[in-house]
């Protein structure tokens, strides 16, 4: 799942769904986790998804 919502990333990645959160500078940060990868650009995002093939 890739979103820019703080909370449904948090809920997400808590009920063990692999989460992306699209965050911004201004965002709130969530601490990463094994379901939780934190990003700030479509090319990170392109990265992550092609090295988990």
């Amino acid at each position: 799942m890739i979103d820019d919502s703080y909370d449904v990333c948090r809920k997400l990645s808590q009920n063990g769904i692999k989460t992306i959160y699209f965050r911004d500078k201004e965002m709130k940060k969530l601490e990463q986790n094994e379901n939780l990868i934190e990003v700030s650009n479509w090319g990170e995002i392109y990265r992550i998804i092609k090295n988990k093939k």
